[in-house]
């Protein structure tokens, strides 16, 4: 026999809201990309809607909240290193990170830097904390990415093996859904919550199915919404380490032909988001004029093409 449905209640929620809400106002739409459960590709997708945003032409900042592993702001620094070694033009956003586990040390941040910016994304920390709550407290979009099993699963809702019905929130499904009443409850609009499948591999049906059927009921328990998901994707990780995402291949000419398919799945992401329109364009991107040694630039090329085509591409010559 199933067990009721039941909300976990969690403390605290009301002082963090009032909180949030004392703080100095912002014109950014902030989006933020969160969850307990670590491994399910929240760096990945924050960096990649944060260049989308600033390849349209908007004012992004992106705060890393993980000051340990840095994975974010990793990833946008290697971008700022590949368009100066390779002299071109590459939108690159604004990125910071938030080395105190404080609420207050991610307002800085904000005020700090996104005083201008159309858009503010936020990796929050993988873990339950102060700053992470506050982040997703902020949130004007909320993004939760979500392996396809139901251990991610567990972090956002609780089901009975035998049945599969919902029975209870998780953590993470419970400390959201607080924070969004509480919001509600003080006159603020809750966010727009978005449930994004990741590392969907098709051949995986079955349990895809089971998957599906698991988001939906937890989204019509929790107010959310669910996203088309990615594909498992190899190029998506060779290209982070790069600091570049499909559409800057055809940014670099010294690529060649050697440039994979663009998958579509970005493009899809931002249209799921909803997000309000990017605004006036900022100005838009030079390409790097600083000197670098012929031979480094050689070098670095080459090991992005080793990246992009493994199995054969072309190499260039110092």
């Amino acid at each position: 026999m199933d067990t009721a449905f039941s909300v976990q209640p969690v403390p605290g929620l009301s002082q963090l809201v009032a909180d949030v809400q004392s703080r100095p106002q912002r014109d950014a739409h902030v989006i933020v990309f969160a969850n307990e459960k670590g491994g399910v590709g929240k760096s990945t997708l924050a960096f990649h809607a944060a260049v989308a945003l600033a390849n349209a032409g908007a004012a992004v900042l992106a705060i890393d909240c993980d000051s340990r592993q840095r994975s974010l702001h990793m990833a946008l620094e290697n971008r700022r290193a590949t368009k100066t070694c390779l002299g071109i033009a590459l939108a690159c956003p604004r990125s910071a990170v938030v080395d105190r586990a404080a609420t207050a040390a991610l307002f800085q941040e904000m005020g700090r830097l996104g005083t201008r910016c159309r858009f503010i994304l936020i990796d929050a920390p993988g873990h339950d904390s102060p700053l992470a709550r506050a982040a997703i407290a902020v949130a004007d979009t909320l993004v939760t990415p979500v392996n396809p099993s139901f251990i991610d699963l567990a972090h956002l809702g609780r089901f009975n093996p035998a049945t599969m019905a919902l029975t209870a929130t998780g953590p993470f499904g419970a400390l959201v859904a607080g924070l969004q009443q509480e919001r509600e409850r003080q006159g603020i609009r809750p966010a727009d919550w978005l449930l994004l499948k990741n590392r969907v591999r098709p051949h995986e049906a079955r349990q895809q199915e089971r998957v599906d059927q698991a988001l939906a009921a937890l989204a019509s328990k929790l107010g959310a919404r669910i996203g088309s998901g990615f594909a498992e994707r190899v190029g998506y990780r060779e290209l982070f380490a790069f600091g570049l995402t499909h559409p800057d291949l055809d940014r670099i000419p010294q690529l060649g032909a050697v440039k994979p398919r663009e998958p579509q799945e970005v493009d899809r992401m931002l249209a799921e988001l909803r997000l309000p329109p990017v605004g006036l364009p900022t100005p838009r991107e030079q390409a790097s004029r600083a000197w670098v040694q012929a031979q480094t630039r050689t070098a670095y090329l080459n090991a992005l093409k080793d990246h992009v085509a493994p199995h054969g591409g072309l190499r260039a010559r110092a």
